[in-house]
């Protein structure tokens, strides 16, 4: 099943979506390779009354989540997670919170 690496700012981090979309991702992407499938940016639309703790999600997309792993585990991954840490900056005013979430059905 397909694993997603889920990385969240929080209400408040403004966000630059234009970067965030159109410069960060497309690199973060071509330096996931050759595990990373797809990505999407998403924005959060609560219902009223619920929590809206976060504001803007990247969604990576893997065939699995030992892919994640190996990308993280990769010799040149600790020059990709500066670059992320560093470029962040550009465009939000805080750093992101990160999980990964596991696909474990879909429906049509």
């Amino acid at each position: 099943m397909p694993a997603i690496l889920v990385t969240a700012y929080e209400k408040g981090a403004e966000v630059d979506l234009d970067y965030y979309i159109n410069v960060h991702m497309p690199k973060a992407f071509a330096l996931f390779q050759p595990h990373c499938k797809s990505w999407r940016i998403v924005k959060t639309a609560p219902a009223p009354g619920m929590d809206d703790s976060y504001e803007v999600m990247s969604l990576a997309e893997f065939d699995t989540v030992e892919d994640i792993w190996a990308t993280y585990a990769a010799e040149s991954f600790a020059d990709v997670a500066k670059w992320i840490e560093e470029d962040a900056k550009r465009y939000a005013k805080t750093q992101p919170k990160a999980w990964v979430v596991v696909e474990e059905g879909r429906g049509a």
